[in-house]
């Protein structure tokens, strides 16, 4: 019983977390991209943007799919949270966009 309580604030939080984290994930990759990329090709990048992003929920889902029946809801936690971490560690290393001529940033 007590842990109940412990639970749902841990899930409020994560979840607040998770909010503002994708938030931030949004307005940053949607500004690099559109840096990355000209007039002519932004369309094109931002739909490769946009693909991943749906992709990740298919993945996400096939990933539960098959990982809960032969372990635990716990082990795909952890899972999700290395790839997440993984992810964040190689963000790290985008280089800075090359400038295109003409253009203002």
């Amino acid at each position: 019983q007590t842990m109940y309580y412990v639970i749902y604030v841990l899930i409020l939080v994560t979840a607040s977390l998770n909010g503002m984290g994708c938030s931030l994930f949004w307005a940053v990759s949607s500004n690099y991209v559109n840096r990355c990329a000209t007039d002519k090709n932004k369309g094109l990048f931002n739909g490769i943007l946009w693909m991943w992003v749906q992709l990740s929920f298919v993945t996400g889902n096939l990933m539960a799919a098959f990982v809960i029946p032969l372990t635990s809801e716990l082990f795909l936690y952890y899972l999700f949270t290395g790839i997440c971490v993984i992810c964040c560690f190689l963000f790290g290393f985008l280089r800075e966009p090359l400038p295109h001529p003409g253009k203002e940033i």
